[in-house]
């Protein structure tokens, strides 16, 4: 008995330690809009990209919105996505010149460095024109 309490101890020692933040590569919250190359845009209303760090999984949260450029949406991350993940896709909140969209998805390909939105989970185009917009959450490991 006091040999499996020992070892419970000893799990929960290492595990304590994984989980210590001076054992993890850790960045905090950090504004990441200005660095990030953001496509499909002529001029924001929004444009906000931050993301958090923990060991190998990074954190994003954005919003991003103003008057189209293109067909294409897209931003770059701040580390690129490992490449043993499978494909990401992620339901989003999207505008498509003004109207709401219910079916908008977030893609984050294995090995890619760039987050792709697109209007319908078949990957359709944006409107090339008016306004338009897209917030969200996601994670992904490095």
């Amino acid at each position: 008995m006091s040999e499996t309490v020992d070892q419970v101890r000893e799990i929960r020692a290492r595990v304590n330690q994984l989980w210590t933040t001076e054992s993890l590569d850790t960045v905090p919250w950090t504004d990441y809009s200005a660095v990030s190359t953001i496509t499909g845009f002529a001029a924001y209303t929004q444009k906000e990209i931050y993301y958090k760090r923990i060991g190998k999984l990074v954190f994003v949260s954005y919003g991003i919105g103003g008057n189209s450029d293109g067909v294409d949406v897209r931003f770059t991350l701040p580390y690129a996505i490992g490449a043993v993940n499978p494909s990401i896709s992620v339901p989003i909140i999207a505008k498509d010149a003004g109207t709401q969209i219910t079916t908008a998805v977030c893609y984050l390909q294995a090995g890619g460095g760039s987050a792709a939105f697109f209007t319908t989970i078949a990957a359709a185009a944006w409107t090339n024109s008016s306004t338009r917009s897209t917030s969200g959450q996601f994670f992904y490991e490095v």
